[in-house]
């Protein structure tokens, strides 16, 4: 009885596609004028060329969807951009890796399993937070500092360690925090957990 009463959570559709597909999501922060690095979208070998020109090596490429940071791969020549493009693509087919197949509701064409975001390569601290979302009020439980095996000279960023609580200071921290609230409202998000 207990949980039939429980207030259920009702993301819109669109805000769901938002927050899962990160081409729509970064097209979203720039319309709210929220900062986030320099991209574009990756259709086909042609748009290589065109990263290349707007954003300099090194960038990063990697999938439109998914979680980890799986398949994101720092580009730092067009050779290597080439060989990673068609690397991801086939790491994306639904057929050679199951986990994107459970991403095929969210795709809203069907060219969008083939495309990619090559997007600006910064350096500095990783950090994620674990909020939820009542109604519009954003709740903050946690801010954790990111490692990747990139930290530890690898070629991938697949996730290393989540030290929770942050070692970031305060001042950081809750400049953070703002910043996400300003960005999961941009998104259109209520009643979840992120």
């Amino acid at each position: 009885k207990t949980l039939n009463k429980a207030p259920r959570t009702r993301t819109q559709a669109k805000a769901a596609t938002a927050s899962r597909n990160k081409l729509v999501m970064k097209q979203t922060w720039q319309q709210h004028h929220l900062a986030t690095a320099r991209f574009c979208a990756i259709r086909s070998e042609k748009d290589l060329y065109s990263a290349e020109k707007q954003l300099g090596f090194p960038y990063l490429l990697k999938p439109f969807t998914g979680a980890k940071s799986r398949f994101i791969i720092k580009i730092t020549s067009p050779q290597q951009a080439l060989s990673a493009y068609h690397f991801i693509i086939q790491k994306l087919s639904t057929s050679s890796n199951k986990l994107f197949s459970h991403f095929s509701s969210s795709l809203s064409q069907p060219d969008e399993q083939t495309t990619l975001i090559a997007e600006e390569y910064l350096v500095g601290k990783q950090v994620t937070t674990t909020s939820f979302v009542t109604n519009t009020a954003v709740h903050h439980s946690a801010l954790a500092d990111i490692e990747t095996a990139h930290d530890y000279h690898q070629p991938h960023f697949y996730l290393v360690t989540r030290t929770t609580p942050s070692q970031l200071p305060e001042s950081q921290q809750e400049q953070i925090k703002t910043f996400s609230s300003q960005s999961i409202h941009a998104l259109g998000l209520t009643n979840t957990c992120l």
